[in-house]
């Protein structure tokens, strides 16, 4: 087993870490999850830092499991390919990216469904 884990490059074990610890801490503590996890309401509240913490941050077993297991063999390879420090940026400006990108589109349409970008709703 051991042997399995030296294999796997450094910036994967820091993500893999830290999402597992992550969520078996918010077992300990229940608002590790509800400050972390990326909502798009709450990010267009100002709580800008969730972007980030949302990429190690699962709301559920299941999303942890198919997030380590999409993600550990992709980033293995690349990672070995880029180096840690170029992949590790890559990681955070391209996760950032995709959850501003989530949030907006998200948080527009719960917007738009309570009449606030169209006017006022009818009815």
């Amino acid at each position: 087993m051991m042997a399995c884990w030296d294999g796997v490059p450094f910036w994967c074990r820091v993500v893999f870490c830290s999402s597992v610890g992550l969520y078996l801490g918010s077992f300990i503590v229940p608002q590790i999850a509800s400050l972390l996890v990326c909502l798009p309401m709450d990010v267009l509240h100002g709580q800008v830092w969730r972007l980030f913490t949302g990429l190690i941050m699962h709301s559920s077993f299941i999303v942890l499991l198919f997030s380590v297991f999409s993600y550990i063999p992709t980033a293995m390879q690349i990672e070995s390919d880029v180096g840690t420090v170029r992949y590790a940026y890559r990681f955070w400006v391209y996760g950032f990216l995709i959850y501003l990108l989530f949030t907006l589109f998200c948080g527009g349409l719960a917007l738009a469904g309570q009449g606030r970008l169209v006017g006022q709703q009818v009815g």
